[in-house]
């Protein structure tokens, strides 16, 4: 039963992690079109640079809190002795 708990975790850890890699990417293509807009229309430029600097502050924030998480049930399936 542990076994097949471990496993999900690290399931899960991998798949955040992915999540973070893809949230890094589309974070810096909306970075690069942001700053274009910046050049041509600095209203809507500004508006979409600000608008993804909340959406990555929050989706790097949850993401490594759900890590940590994942990471600390780990150690107390490590801790627990099988039964």
């Amino acid at each position: 039963m542990a076994e097949n708990r471990r496993a999900e975790l690290l399931r899960w850890i991998e798949q955040t992690r992915a999540n973070q890699r893809i949230l890094g990417i589309v974070s810096a293509a909306g970075a690069l079109v942001g700053l274009l807009l910046l050049l041509w229309r600095s209203d809507v430029g500004g508006i979409v640079l600000g608008t993804l600097a909340i959406v990555a502050v929050c989706g790097f924030w949850i993401t490594t809190s759900h890590l940590s998480d994942f990471r600390a049930k780990l150690e107390v399936l490590d801790r627990t002795p099988p039964q």
